[in-house]
This record gives C-alpha cells, structure tokens and sequence, in this order.
C-alpha cells in the first residue's frame, strides 16, 4: 500500500510539473513580439519598428498608409496580450 502511495504521489508531481511547463510555454507565446522579423501582406516597403526603454514604438516606413498598418498591428498585438 505505501509503494502505491508513493508512486501515485510521483506521478501527481510529474503531472503538475508537466501541466505548470505547459502553461507557461503557452502564455510566452501569446506575448506581443518585440524583436525579429514579421512579415505583413499588406505592406507595400520595409517598415521599421524600434522600442524604445519605455516600450513605445517608433515607427519608420516609406509611405504613411505602411505606418498607419504597422501601427495599427502593434496596437492589435497589445490588445490580444
């Protein structure tokens, strides 16, 4: 009876070590991103962004209705954070 205990005990530990790991991969993978490339169908040029220490975008593009776009998509990428 107290190697079953034992046993049962090991796998809830495994479970809830598995489970927690789990939820935390999912949850990164919801943040908004902050560096590397993002390709956008509806852009005309190359747009670039820069965050700056406090977080705020600074946007840089050729034409104004590829910012407005880049913009528009950070503000979509925070709201679903």
């Amino acid at each position: 009876m107290m190697k079953f205990r034992y046993k049962l005990m090991i796998v809830a530990v495994l479970v809830t070590s598995a489970t927690v790991f789990g939820l935390g991969v999912y949850y990164k993978s919801l943040l908004p991103k902050r560096s590397g490339h993002v390709k956008l169908k509806s852009l005309e040029a190359n747009v670039k962004v820069d965050f700056d220490d406090f977080g705020v975008p600074h946007i840089k593009a050729e034409t104004e209705i590829d910012a407005l776009r880049a913009l528009g998509y950070l503000q979509a990428q925070d709201r679903l954070d």
